[in-house]
C-alpha cells in the first residue's frame, strides 16, 4: 500500500511539473498579429529594402540602417503618425495590432510577418515593455524587434551569414534573390557598404526621428 501511494505521488508531481513547463513555454510563444502578412510596400519601403535578405548584416552598416528604417515605419503605422507613414491608418490589420497591444495577453508578445517583392519574408516581434513606471507617460508599451534569423526566401533552405556559402545558394534562386544574396555577400565582405538597396535610411530622406511625446494607441 505504501509503495502504491508513493508511486501515485511521483506520478502526480511529474504531471504537475510537465503542465507547469508547458504553460511557461506556451506563455513565451508570440502571437501572430495579424495572421495576414504585411507587405513592405504597405509601409513604403519596397524601393529601399526590396528583400528581407537586405536586413541581414552587422548593426553598424546598411543592414542595421534598414532594420532601423523598418522599425521606424512600423511604429509610424501602429502609432497613427501620418507624417511618416504611407500606409492606411485605418487598415483592418493595424486595428488588429492596436487591439492586441491594448487588450491582448500581457505575458505574450506579438509577431508580424513582413513580405517583400521577391517573396522573401522576415518576422518582427512586438515586444511588450514590462517595466513601465506608473508615471512613465512618454514610453511606448511596445517595441518592434526585427529578427534576422527568421528570414525565409524561395528556393533557399536557409540564408547563411558567411560569404563562402552564398554562391552555391545563388545558383538555385531567382534573379531577384540572387541579386539580394550578392548584396549580402558584399556587405559581409565589407564592399559597397551603404549603397544600392542596402541603404534604406540614406535613400529615404522622409525618415525622421519620432517626437519624444508621441503616444501609442496601446498606451
Amino acid at each position: 500500500m505504501a509503495r502504491l501511494i508513493k508511486t501515485l505521488f511521483v506520478l502526480v508531481i511529474g504531471s504537475w511539473l510537465s503542465l507547469a513547463t508547458f504553460k511557461q513555454t506556451f506563455a513565451q510563444q508570440p502571437i501572430a498579429v495579424p495572421g495576414e502578412a504585411i507587405r513592405i510596400a504597405d509601409i513604403g519601403l519596397e524601393n529601399q529594402v526590396p528583400s528581407a535578405i537586405d536586413l541581414i548584416g552587422p548593426e553598424r552598416g546598411a543592414a542595421g540602417r534598414n532594420r532601423s528604417a523598418l522599425v521606424h515605419r512600423l511604429q509610424c503605422w501602429i502609432d497613427g503618425i501620418e507624417s511618416c507613414s504611407v500606409a492606411d491608418l485605418n487598415d483592418l490589420r493595424i486595428r488588429e495590432i492596436r487591439r492586441f497591444l491594448g487588450t491582448g495577453p500581457s505575458d505574450r508578445d506579438g509577431l508580424l510577418s513582413i513580405l517583400f517583392p521577391d517573396q522573401s519574408r522576415i518576422d518582427v516581434r512586438l515586444e511588450r515593455v514590462r517595466d513601465l513606471a506608473p508615471d512613465d507617460w512618454d514610453r511606448r508599451v511596445y517595441e518592434p524587434v526585427v529578427l534576422p534569423d527568421t528570414v525565409r526566401a524561395p528556393g533557399l533552405p536557409t540564408v547563411p551569414s558567411r560569404p563562402g556559402e552564398l554562391e552555391t545558394l545563388a545558383q538555385q534562386s531567382s534573379p531577384a534573390i540572387r541579386a539580394a544574396l550578392e548584396r549580402l555577400r558584399q556587405r559581409l565582405q565589407g564592399g559597397l557598404e551603404g549603397t544600392q538597396a542596402g541603404s534604406a535610411a540614406d535613400a529615404d530622406p522622409g525618415l525622421v526621428p519620432f517626437a519624444q511625446g508621441s503616444t501609442s494607441p496601446g498606451q
